[in-house]
């Protein structure tokens, strides 16, 4: 992994400045994906995409808002309270989604994976004998309009369907979602899936590595 520049940036509807972090290059070596599809890689850290404002406490996506050069560039000290871009957490996720972020159904599936995959994070570092934590509150609600943006006739997204229904303890339906045709290259994930479904697991947990 090799870290790239610091860019300065302003948000477009206030024009406070922040910072976003950037790599130059990086790697999977040593990378788990887990079975909510999330891929891990230690040489390939996980960059923010989207931004709160502390100022306007606005949205918006990192992509869309003004460079105005990169730290080692400009000349002069930068004020010491400036803000630096971050992964979101699973309740900035829904903030961003409550002040309309998403622009429509792609936008918000992103979001709503991510949210998804940061409720999931604390079971990643756990131990099998750890018990995980408890989901928070309204988590079915909000994993139910998630599975409305996904469509049944696309491999990756039932596998994701399959992987939801398993965290809910649905394993009739994992079964029958993940039991279907998948391209060969999602195979090994799928039979990873129905192994968890065999011994009535709930929990997140990394998927066995393809030979």
């Amino acid at each position: 992994m090799l870290p790239g520049p610091t860019l300065l940036k302003a948000c477009p509807h206030c024009s406070r400045h922040f910072l976003v972090p950037t790599l130059t290059s990086g790697n999977t070596f040593g990378a788990i994906q887990y079975s909510d599809g999330k891929t891990v890689a230690p040489m390939l850290p996980e960059m923010p995409r989207f931004h709160l404002c502390r100022d306007c406490g606005k949205p918006f996506w990192i992509s869309e808002a003004p460079e105005l050069g990169r730290t080692d560039e400009l000349s002069g000290e930068l004020p010491r309270d400036l803000q630096t871009a971050r992964v979101p957490s699973a309740d900035e996720y829904l903030e961003a989604l409550q002040k309309g972020l998403a622009r429509g159904e792609e936008e918000e599936r992103t979001l709503r994976l991510g949210w998804w995959w940061a409720v999931n994070d604390p079971e990643r570092a756990l131990r099998a004998q750890e018990a995980p934590p408890p989901r928070p509150e309204g988590w079915e609600v909000e994993l139910s309009r998630l599975t409305g943006l996904l469509d049944r006739d696309d491999p990756t997204h039932r596998l994701f369907l399959g992987e939801m229904a398993r965290q809910q303890g649905r394993f009739e339906e994992a079964v029958q979602l993940l039991s279907e045709s998948v391209p060969e290259g999602l195979q090994p994930a799928a039979r990873g899936l129905l192994a968890l479904v065999e011994k009535r697991s709930r929990r997140v947990e990394p998927l066995p590595r393809p030979n």
